[in-house]
């Protein structure tokens, strides 16, 4: 577990940890991340550090005996903000991440918040990738607290689907096409121990053309299709100890669109236990052609389902057991078993939060997506 500090706005974070330092790049890594708040309303935050999941297979750095010649896998970057006490937020970062020694990911981003109203802000944040040199993402709309526990908001998103695969890998030219979509997403707190966001969207494709030969003739059309989804937050017991979520999610896409259905739940058991139940069913529209060459059929069903157990130990140490058991078009099934234990070195405490005056800007939220 990583060890937290605090210093006259100097914050220091090392061991295990996520990083969610870009628009569009969330990682898990072994390594340190250091920021520091001017009073002002200055912001700096660097982060580097070994990939998680890379190292399940080689180590991050190369050894003196690497018979493989593999490069050093590691992920580094940063970001430089300013805030105006709540009415107004600008950053700019850099993400680097390699495979192998090769760029998998070199990514510019920004992001921006400009409070209008105590309860109607504006969001937008946005990335390009510098080895492809394209733009990856773009997300810009608005804000508003429409009732206390009713907010809706707004906009526009354009995406590459190609560039959030790395560089390094033949797959990502069998990604989505470039898109771009009009959504509109509402959260609401219903009860406490309650709460539901849903979103529809439209996304819209350029134009895509297809020959026939036979015919000797070509067509060409604008694809566009229909998203949605909505979720269920749900804490019970006292003081919300259990927890669960339901998900539906409705994607289309020209070349394949899907249904997604998941439920999960973490229970705390007596005797300081705690239990984590996953079930997650997708259905693909049609078979994709990968998944007919590997499994010789027209597969469009994939499950998985993940159960892990908790305990923990003199409120310190921490030990998490369980695995994943997975069908899917690609492959006929796959299992993977994970053992970890947690030393909290430190715990820290934040210390009171202020009421502020606009809650978009206080919470840092840059639109959409699950709390």
């Amino acid at each position: 577990a990583p060890i937290k500090t605090r210093f006259e706005g100097l914050r220091l974070r090392l061991g295990r940890q996520f990083v969610f330092a870009m628009p569009s790049t969330v990682e898990q890594l072994d390594g340190a991340m250091v920021g520091y708040r001017h009073p002002r309303g200055f912001e700096l935050q660097a982060f580097g550090g070994a990939l998680t999941g890379i190292r399940f297979l080689r180590q991050p750095w190369p050894v003196v005996d690497d018979q493989d010649e593999y490069g050093p896998n590691w992920v580094a970057g940063g970001r430089i903000g300013y805030r105006y006490l709540d009415l107004a937020a600008l950053g700019v970062s850099y993400g680097q991440k390699r495979y192998d020694g090769r760029p998998a990911f070199n990514e510019l981003g920004w992001d921006a918040l400009l409070g209008l109203h105590e309860r109607i802000s504006l969001f937008g944040a946005g990335s390009v990738e510098l080895t492809a040199e394209r733009l990856k993402t773009v997300r810009v709309g608005l804000r508003a607290e429409l009732l206390h526990h009713l907010e809706a908001s707004a906009g526009y998103r354009f995406a590459s689907p190609d560039l959030y695969i790395p560089r390094t890998s033949i797959f990502a030219v069998f990604s989505d096409g470039v898109h771009q979509e009009a959504f509109v997403e509402a959260y609401w707190r219903v009860r406490r121990w309650l709460a539901l966001t849903a979103e529809v969207a439209g996304r819209f494709y350029g134009e895509s053309c297809t020959d026939s030969a036979m015919l000797g003739t070509s067509a060409c059309h604008d694809e566009q299709t229909a998203n949605g989804s909505l979720r269920a937050d749900l804490r019970l017991g006292p003081q919300g100890v259990h927890r669960m979520t339901f998900e539906f999610e409705r994607v289309g896409a020209p070349e394949g669109g899907y249904t997604r259905w998941r439920g999960a739940t973490r229970l705390a058991l007596p005797g300081a236990l705690s239990a984590v139940v996953d079930l997650d069913l997708t259905r693909l529209d049609k078979p994709t052609e990968d998944a007919v060459i590997a499994r010789e059929g027209d597969h469009l069903w994939a499950f998985s389902a993940a159960g892990y157990l908790g305990r923990s130990f003199l409120d310190a140490v921490r030990l998490l057991a369980g695995g994943r058991a997975m069908v899917s078009p690609l492959l006929s099934h796959a299992v993977a078993f994970l053992v970890r234990v947690e030393w909290v070195f430190d715990r820290y405490h934040a210390g009171p939060v202020a009421v502020r005056r606009n809650s978009a800007l206080a919470t840092g939220r840059l639109g959409g997506g699950s709390r």
